[in-house]
């Protein structure tokens, strides 16, 4: 018999686990008052790069993971996938271009391309490029959405919870995805908000298991402040590790 999983919030990262779970075989439902473009991540710029997240470690290793579903998205015309050529500058010194940079093909811009920049290039010391995915958010999460239904998952636009108990008794496992909604959903106070409504944690993303008071367990996954795009499918992966590993 399948378990059923309860997902708060649909934003990237919400409705990436609903596509994990719902293709997967789980009875998976969306709870939340936002829908799509309503969301955080309907207003966020959605280029991959991993930005303001911590802890290093971890968000490297959930961006990557990421980097490789979402290049393989760009096959399918509908997704709102593609790639763009991303530009990093230094204004002094020596750039230092990450190890994780280099293992996507990042390289040392030339002096010979920097004369073609609309900008000066002596405003600046040093410069590397890399390819990353960028996301039309307007088609992007439509694809998501309807990716997640289309595999049988449901998405529940009346959702809203003062605890987390409240979710029906009938769902087997809580995810909570409800991105700056967790600072009252999960009384999380170092959640604050960081350029508009990004969640932002202090301590960094929170993905880790807890037990709710009527014996349920909650899978926590927010607080990706300005990488919810860049870290979404490596994060989901891990969700569904926590959550094979619960049930």
């Amino acid at each position: 018999m399948a378990r059923s999983i309860a997902i708060i919030g649909a934003g990237v990262s919400g409705l990436t686990g609903g596509v994990l779970f719902a293709e997967r075989g789980f009875r998976t439902g969306i709870f939340a008052e936002q829908i799509g473009q309503q969301t955080t991540s309907g207003a966020a710029a959605a280029l991959w790069f991993p930005y303001d997240a911590e802890p290093v470690d971890k968000v490297i290793r959930w961006a990557l993971a990421s980097y490789k579903v979402l290049v393989d998205l760009i096959k399918d015309p509908g997704s709102g996938v593609s790639m763009i050529e991303l530009r990093q500058y230094c204004r002094a010194g020596e750039i230092q271009v990450p190890d994780w940079a280099h293992s996507l093909g990042a390289s040392v811009m030339s002096s010979e391309v920097e004369t073609s920049l609309t900008i000066s290039p002596s405003c600046f010391s040093a410069s590397f490029s890399i390819s990353v995915p960028l996301m039309n958010t307007t088609i992007y999460l439509d694809y998501l959405a309807d990716r997640f239904q289309k595999a049988g998952g449901s998405i529940n636009d009346s959702g809203r919870f003062e605890k987390l108990e409240d979710v029906d008794s009938k769902f087997d496992l809580v995810i909570n995805c409800a991105g700056i909604g967790a600072r009252e959903l999960a009384h999380d106070v170092v959640l604050t908000e960081r350029v508009g409504f990004r969640p932002f944690r202090k301590s960094g993303v929170r993905l880790e298991p807890e037990k709710l008071r009527d014996g349920r367990t909650v899978i926590h996954n927010y607080g990706h402040g300005g990488s919810g795009f860049t870290l979404s499918w490596g994060c989901a992966g891990e969700v569904s590790d926590l959550a094979t590993a619960a049930l």
